[in-house]
């Protein structure tokens, strides 16, 4: 229908015809936010409809559906972790920078060195 071509993009995703009867159009929204957003918008698009499509619109309600917000949600995937791999060179730096750090931090690092150290001698 015409709707998606009025709307703005981003409300347009979120939004469908739910039906036309006398004179009412009924768009569902999958939020309230995007209902709030076309309510302020909603003279501009009744005058636009009528020109367009739709002259004998009197009103347009909208309806929050919240099914359609899970519809159109985006399936987000992640890609797998790699593992990665320190060399024992880069634990030796870090052996030689706690001559130079607070004790705090050398604690640290002598700690991420020697992990390091380990998981380099079991492979």
């Amino acid at each position: 229908m015409q709707l998606q071509a009025l709307l703005p993009e981003q409300p347009a995703k979120h939004c469908r015809v739910a039906n036309f009867r006398d004179g009412i159009l009924v768009i569902e929204c999958g939020s309230s936010s995007w209902g709030t957003r076309l309510n302020y918008d909603r003279q501009t698009l009744i005058s636009a409809l009528r020109k367009e499509a739709l002259p004998s619109l009197s009103t347009i309600e909208i309806k929050v559906n919240p099914e359609l917000a899970k519809s159109t949600a985006k399936k987000v995937t992640y890609a797998p972790i790699q593992q990665r791999t320190v060399s024992h060179i880069s634990a030796e730096y870090l052996r030689d920078v706690t001559g130079i750090v607070p004790e705090k931090i050398k604690k640290k690092l002598e700690a991420i060195a020697t992990l390091l150290s380990n998981s380099d001698s079991t492979e």
